[in-house]
């Protein structure tokens, strides 16, 4: 029973592993082997039956912009101990290209690398998903952002960029209410809440005490986060406020010809 017992946690996980496309490494650093499993061999395209990796033909794999990053990285390791999590480009042995997703944990003797080991994913489809999403993102005219259910950054354009007066590099990973601490305490703060809690879509208009203009905003629930569409509407308000000032003004005008 017990025999039985490991037979189906191994078919499991391998089961498992296919359907994640994910695969287990080991570098031995000491003697300069690595082994792939099938999974791993699969990804490179390469024979596991003929094909036996090291260090050096290993990162040949990666694309040429990545080999030099990735070997500062497993040097740094090898030498520091540090654990590291990374997405790179791989050229497989049938030339095609893949995004994948490499994880290394380092097992240190006395204050020496001896061994490192880890995962690898196959994360190609997601990756292109999310590029042609960014490569929309980037194209639509209006500014766009999204934080996620702590109110973090996760996306912040090129419009947004020019609209807010920040960088994408300095606002991704960071608390909405941080960096913009004047909308705190303003309605803009309730209606996202709302929305995030209630799921549901909202518009309306803002008043960004920040530099005094006017925003259209449209905002959608997104993943316990928000993601929120705008575009600065000044020239819109005050073409409706000159139509409101000279409609007041013909009013008291007819009033005063009425009272003559």
């Amino acid at each position: 029973m017990e025999e039985n017992k490991y037979d189906f946690n191994d078919v499991f996980f391998q089961q498992a592993s296919r359907l994640a496309k994910i695969g287990s490494w080991e570098l031995d650093v000491v003697n300069d082997k690595i082994y792939w499993s099938t999974m791993v061999h699969e990804l490179h395209e390469t024979n596991p039956k003929t094909f036996i990796p090291n260090l050096e033909t290993a990162l040949s794999f990666y694309r040429n912009d990545y080999q030099s990053i990735v070997s500062e990285i497993i040097l740094k390791s090898i030498e520091t101990g540090a654990a590291f999590d990374f997405e790179a480009v791989i050229v497989t042995k049938k030339k095609k290209e893949r995004w994948i997703r490499a994880i290394g944990n380092i097992e240190m003797i006395h204050g020496k690398c001896r061994r490192i080991y880890g995962s690898f994913q196959d994360i190609h489809s997601s990756k292109l998903l999310a590029l042609q999403m960014r490569e929309i993102l980037e194209s639509i005219s209006d500014a766009f952002y999204a934080v996620d259910k702590n109110w973090k950054f996760t996306y912040f354009n090129k419009e947004a960029e020019n609209l807010l007066l920040k960088k994408a590099d300095d606002v991704l990973g960071k608390n909405i209410w941080e960096l913009f601490p004047e909308s705190t305490d303003t309605i803009i703060r309730k209606i996202y809440q709302k929305v995030a809690r209630s799921k549901k879509k909202e518009s309306f208009e803002y008043c960004y005490p920040g530099d005094g203009k006017w925003y259209e905003i449209n905002a959608y629930p997104s993943q316990g986060g928000i993601s929120a569409y705008f575009k600065n509407i000044d020239e819109r308000k005050q073409v409706a406020e000159q139509l409101d000032k000279a409609y007041q003004e013909k009013i008291k005008a007819m009033i005063y010809q009425f009272t003559l």
